[in-house]
């Protein structure tokens, strides 16, 4: 299988093979390479020395591939997690893009938006970004017009 024939958002098992300046290299199960960035390892900053080491199996999310035919996944917990509980997650990122980028078009988007299955796993993905990120600056916008049961179930109940 190429790296090409890896639909984007899904979920492929990788088997991390070696460590690069850049992050990390793994091969799938097919035997197709693959990278993840040091920015897709970890929901937060680590070290090269906090990588997953040599051997180790992890549940990754396609990303895409590069020109030279590896596969881009990301290791990134709030990712898979993410993948893992919507239907379809390019439908759902795509609705969240234009939520973030152009806000809600009036109450009755909003309350559509509240009321989906989609919801609590993108707010939760969204809180999960790094703090200079466009998704959790917008995120802590829209969890302000949530009804308070969405915010519970996003935030816990701290």
């Amino acid at each position: 299988m190429s790296a090409e024939q890896f639909q984007r958002y899904s979920l492929v098992d990788c088997e991390i093979t070696t460590h690069q300046p850049y992050g990390v290299v793994f091969r799938a199960p097919d035997g197709t390479l693959g990278f993840v960035d040091r920015a897709d390892i970890s929901d937060s900053p680590i070290t090269p020395e906090q990588w997953p080491p040599v051997g180790q199996r992890l549940t990754g999310v396609v990303l895409g591939s590069t020109r030279g035919e590896k596969l881009r996944v990301s290791l990134r917990p709030s990712d898979v997690a993410f993948v893992g509980s919507v239907d379809d997650p390019a439908r759902a990122f795509a609705e969240w893009t234009r939520i973030r980028e152009e806000g809600f078009r009036g109450p009755k988007e909003r309350d559509a938006f509240f009321s989906s299955p989609e919801a609590p796993p993108v707010l939760k993905w969204a809180l999960r970004q790094r703090s200079a990120s466009a998704d959790r600056g917008r995120v802590i916008e829209v969890l302000s017009q949530a009804p308070e049961h969405l915010q519970i179930e996003v935030n816990g109940n701290d």
